[in-house]
C-alpha cells in the first residue's frame, strides 16, 4: 500500500433495467494537494498512520513518485506527497509531538526569522476509520516584510506626493496672495477715492439742499409778501373800478338832463352816448376781469406753496369709493358729453384723504376738459402694485400731448393746450406737489390725437391696504361705473 488517497465517484450502468456494471472516475489526492498549494500559495501535507502502511512497499512506491522517504523522521506518521527537505524544523516538531487530536486545530509557530501558520484536520477513508492528518502551513513572514516594503514604498510616494502638492499649492497661494494684495491695496485706494468723492458729493448734496430750503422759504415768504402787498392795489383798483361804475350811471343821469335842456348838440350825445355805454364799460370790465384773474392766481400761488407745509393726515383709504365720489360730482358732465367711464379694483393705500381726493379729481377734471370733440371721451381707471409702491393710471382718448411737451404740462402757470377753459393753469403743478408729498412721482404718457395716460405712485404699501393676496394684487379688468 502507498499510502495515497483517491478521490473516487462511481455510478451503476443499467442495461434494460438491470445492472450491467459499474463506471468508475478517480482523482489521486496529490492532484487535488497540488491545486490546494497553487490556489492559496500555502504548503499542504499529507500524514498517513504508519500502522496502516507496510514500510518496504511505501519507500518503492514514494521512489515510485518521485519523492525523498523517510520512515522514521515521525514517530507515528510518515509524509507522502512533499520533499522532506522542504519541511521547516518547527514543522516536524509539531508533527513528532504527536499533538493532533482535535479535528480542527489552528498553531503559530516560529522559526528564526520565519512565522508559520499551520492548520490541520484528519483524514478518512470510504468507510469511515481515520487514516491521517492534512496539514496546512502558511510562510507569511516574507508577505508581511513585502507587505511593509510595499506599504512603506507607498507611504514614502505619498508624502513625496503630498509635498509636492504642498509646494505647488504653496506657490499658487503665494501668487495669489500676492495679487490678492495688490488687489486689496488697489481696493483700498479705490475705496478711499470712492468715499472722499461720496463725500465731497454728500456735502455738496447736503449744501444744495439747504440751498433749496433757504430757496423755498424765500420763495413762500417773497409769494407772501407779493401777495400781501399785491392785494391792496387790488382791492383798490376793484374799489375804484366800482366808484367809476357808480360816476358813470351819475354821468348818464346828467347828460340825460342836458339833452332835455338842448344844452349838448346831437354830435356830442352821439359821442357821449358810445363812451358812456361801450367804451368806459368795456374798460371797466376788463380791469375787473384782470384784478380778479390775479387775485386768482395769488391764491393759487399762495395755496401751492402752502402744500409744503401741510400736515398729511394718512389713513388707509379705498381708492374705489373715492373715485366713485368724484364720478358723482362730475355726473352731469359725464352725462352731458356721453363720457364713458370704466373703474378696475384699486388698491387701497395708505395717504391723506384730502390730497387723494384733489389729485383725482383734476385727473379726471382734466380729461373731460381735454376731451376730443370728434369722439365719446373713454376714461379708464386702474392700479397696479409692487414692494415699494402703488401705481395708478388715468387712460383716456382726449386731444392727446406732443411728447416734447408731457414734462412742461406739470410746471406753473402751463397749460396742456391754449382753450378756453377755466383755472391758473397751476393744477398739474399741485398734483405734482402733493404727489410728492406722498414720496412718488407723477407723469404722462401721450400721443398727440389718440390720447393721454396720466400716471402717479403712492409709495408705501401695506397688508392691511390690500383689496386681494399679494398674488391676486395685479391690474384687474376693469368695472363700468357708468
Amino acid at each position: 500500500m502507498l499510502g495515497t488517497f483517491t478521490l473516487r465517484l462511481v455510478a451503476p450502468i443499467n442495461v434494460n433495467n438491470k445492472l450491467a456494471g459499474y463506471i468508475e472516475l478517480g482523482m489521486d489526492i496529490n492532484n487535488i494537494v497540488q491545486r490546494i498549494k497553487n490556489t492559496l500559495e500555502v504548503e499542504p501535507y499529507v500524514l498517513i498512520e504508519k500502522s496502516l502502511l507496510n514500510q518496504q512497499d511505501w519507500e518503492s512506491g514514494m521512489n515510485m513518485l518521485g519523492y525523498k522517504s523517510d520512515w522514521n523522521m515521525l514517530p507515528k506518521y510518515v509524509i507522502n506527497n512533499a520533499s522532506i527537505e522542504n519541511i521547516p524544523e518547527c514543522i516536524i516538531q509539531i508533527f513528532s509531538m504527536n499533538k493532533f487530536r482535535k479535528q480542527e486545530i489552528y498553531l503559530n509557530q516560529s522559526s528564526k526569522d520565519n512565522r508559520f501558520n499551520i492548520g490541520y484536520f484528519p483524514l478518512f477513508d470510504a468507510s469511515g476509520k481515520k487514516v491521517g492528518i492534512m496539514v496546512i502551513s502558511d510562510l507569511y513572514t516574507h508577505r508581511i516584510i513585502d507587505d511593509i516594503k510595499t506599504f512603506s514604498l507607498a507611504v514614502v510616494i505619498s508624502l513625496i506626493i503630498v509635498l509636492l502638492i504642498l509646494w505647488f499649492f504653496y506657490k499658487v497661494l503665494s501668487r495669489i496672495d500676492a495679487r490678492l494684495s495688490d488687489q486689496n491695496i488697489f481696493l483700498e485706494n479705490t475705496v478711499k477715492e470712492r468715499t472722499a468723492d461720496l463725500q465731497k458729493t454728500k456735502n455738496e448734496l447736503v449744501s444744495q439742499h439747504l440751498l433749496l430750503e433757504k430757496t423755498n422759504e424765500e420763495l413762500v415768504s417773497f409769494t407772501y409778501i407779493v401777495s400781501h402787498d399785491l392785494r391792496a392795489p387790488l382791492v383798490n383798483l376793484t374799489g375804484f373800478s366800482k366808484e367809476l361804475n357808480d360816476s358813470i350811471i351819475d354821468m348818464k343821469s346828467i347828460i340825460d338832463e342836458s339833452i332835455k335842456n338842448n344844452l349838448i348838440s346831437e354830435k356830442d350825445i352821439e359821442r357821449l352816448n358810445y363812451i358812456m355805454s361801450q367804451d368806459i364799460p368795456e374798460s371797466l370790465n376788463f380791469i375787473t376781469t384782470s384784478t380778479i384773474k390775479i387775485n386768482n392766481m395769488m391764491e393759487a400761488l399762495l395755496k401751492l406753496s402752502r402744500i409744503g407745509k401741510t400736515e398729511l393726515i394718512k389713513e388707509f383709504l379705498d381708492v374705489n369709493e373715492i373715485v366713485q365720489f368724484n364720478i358723482d360730482l362730475f355726473a352731469h358732465q359725464i352725462e352731458t358729453f356721453d363720457i364713458k367711464v370704466t373703474v378696475g379694483k384699486l388698491h387701497r393705500i395708505y395717504a391723506d384723504r384730502l390730497s387723494i381726493e384733489q389729485i383725482i379729481g383734476n385727473l379726471i377734471d382734466n380729461a373731460i376738459k381735454y376731451r376730443d370733440s370728434k369722439r365719446p371721451l373713454t376714461l379708464k381707471i386702474s392700479s397696479n402694485q409692487n414692494e415699494t409702491e402703488t401705481i395708478f393710471y388715468f387712460e383716456d382718448n382726449g386731444i392727446g400731448i406732443d411728447e416734447d411737451k408731457t414734462e412742461k404740462i406739470f410746471e406753473v402757470f402751463h397749460r396742456i393746450e391754449n382753450r378756453n377753459v377755466q383755472g391758473e393753469g397751476l393744477g398739474l403743478a399741485n398734483l405734482k406737489a402733493l404727489v410728492a408729498k406722498h414720496g412718488g412721482h407723477i407723469w404722462c404718457e401721450s400721443v398727440k390725437g389718440v390720447g393721454s395716460t396720466f400716471i402717479f405712485t403712492i409709495k408705501g404699501i401695506s397688508t392691511r391696504a390690500l383689496p386681494l393676496t399679494r398674488k391676486e394684487a395685479r391690474p384687474l379688468d376693469p368695472l363700468t361705473l357708468y
